[in-house]
């Protein structure tokens, strides 16, 4: 499915927001969806090591999430994450990054990456 480059950027979230979400979808954030791309959550989880940047970047995308940070432990291993609200605002991205199901970068990356 093609996307608008332009027309159907998420409209509620700040510049700042979408240059965090692209920041994290070319890393190790990616996104969940239940609905068949209608709608999709931002999933962040890393290392308790990386405990301070979690919380720098639940601050900063607090107005999407509903709940709370989470820790777990997997085998010997200890996590730190959270998930956004399940949003149509992540549509885009959806489309843009998954756009067979399989994480992959936009071939026009350049349209949506800022300085």
């Amino acid at each position: 499915m093609k996307v608008s480059r332009l027309n159907n950027k998420p409209s509620n979230l700040t510049p700042r927001q979408r240059e965090i979400v692209v920041g994290l979808l070319l890393g190790d954030g990616h996104l969940e969806t239940r609905s068949n791309g209608k709608t999709y959550r931002l999933k962040v989880e890393h290392s308790i090591k990386q405990k301070d940047y979690v919380l720098w970047l639940y601050q900063e995308l607090q107005s999407m999430i509903p709940g709370k940070i989470y820790e777990t432990k997997r085998d010997t291993r200890h996590f730190i994450g959270f998930r956004t609200c399940s949003s149509s605002l992540f549509q885009f991205y959806g489309h843009q990054f998954y756009p067979n199901g399989k994480k992959v970068i936009p071939i026009e990356i350049n349209t949506i990456l800022t300085p």
